[in-house]
């Protein structure tokens, strides 16, 4: 560990051994392991020198750190979900649309082209019951747009329509 702060990511119910260079604990003195939000992530001490970190929820929380000899130490930790498994069951049930997601400040961010606005709201509910499962907010669009960037393609068509060709009018996670 350095006295500088640090990022730490965690992939969703995994977790990351935090190994030090000195004794965290010693004999005598007990070290202070705070984390800012437990629902976030939780952390076991191994050894001295050895913490586990588990991600329990999508989103990101502190980590603080006082050994037993008074030194201080600060981390981020971000946990982010492992989206290959949802992307592959997108594909799955949906092969002939082209969808992206990505993680943005604890959400999944959810883009591409779909066959018509029936299958978008398929797709959402899909990714949304992954979100809730996961602790993550529900998905959204760039833009905070919910289904602003997926596109109806028909027949032939390739590639991104004007605003006007949108499914719907955006909304939001929330409408």
């Amino acid at each position: 560990l350095q006295t500088s702060d640090a990022i730490i990511d965690i992939v969703l119910g995994h977790g990351r051994i935090l190994t030090t260079k000195e004794d965290i604990s010693s004999a005598k003195n007990v070290a202070l392991v705070a984390v800012g939000n437990p629902a976030v992530m939780d952390f076991v001490i191994v050894s001295p020198r050895q913490i586990r970190l588990v991600g329990l929820r999508i989103g990101s929380t502190d980590l603080s750190i006082t050994t037993a000899g008074g030194k201080n130490y600060s981390f981020e930790v971000r946990v982010s979900a492992d989206l290959g498994p949802l992307e592959a069951e997108l594909k799955t049930k949906f092969p002939d649309c082209s969808v992206d997601l990505s993680q943005l400040s604890g959400n999944i961010v959810v883009e591409g082209q779909v066959r018509d606005a029936i299958q978008a709201a398929r797709i959402i509910q899909l990714v949304t019951n992954y979100a809730i499962a996961a602790g993550s907010m529900p998905p959204v669009a760039r833009g905070a747009s919910v289904p602003r960037n997926l596109y109806p393609v028909g027949a032939g068509e390739a590639g991104a329509p004007g605003e006007s060709d949108l499914i719907g009018p955006p909304m939001t996670a929330r409408d």
